[in-house]
């Protein structure tokens, strides 16, 4: 059993639509890598699907999870999400500058907990011609 779903299973979640996580290839609409994305998490929860999900690059069920976690004000979920948002290393286009700008956003919520990597990657995004043009 994945160590993520280990977790979810000891902490009593229940009504898991789980077609095994190594076999989901891309989420749909209802479900995010075997998981359903309504179920309550903590945020430690979904920070841990947002790595599984990272194991078989499955870039929507990265994004989905982490956001989760970072809109819970999880710090290393803002800022790999920023990471993940800002030199895209997960399969896709290269990141354009609505990516560029979220990936400020998270590091600058990052830097306001006391991140020097949020620190350091908005202050660099700032100084770039994408990061000024964010709103």
């Amino acid at each position: 059993m994945p160590l993520s779903l280990a977790i979810l299973h000891r902490a009593g979640a229940v009504g898991l639509l789980c077609a095994g996580l190594a076999g989901a290839a891309t989420a749909t609409a209802s479900e995010l890598h075997g998981i359903d994305p309504a179920l309550s998490l903590t945020r430690e929860q979904a920070f841990s699907l947002a790595l599984e999900a990272e194991t078989q690059r499955d870039r929507a069920a990265v994004l989905h999870w982490l956001r989760r976690a970072a809109q819970a004000d999880l710090l290393p979920a803002q800022e790999m999400l920023g990471v993940v948002l800002m030199q895209g290393l997960l399969p896709a286009a290269e990141p354009g500058p609505r990516e560029r700008c979220e990936a400020r956003d998270w590091f600058h919520r990052a830097a306001q907990q006391g991140s020097a990597i949020g620190r350091m990657h908005r202050d660099f995004i700032n100084r770039s011609p994408e990061g000024r043009r964010c709103a």
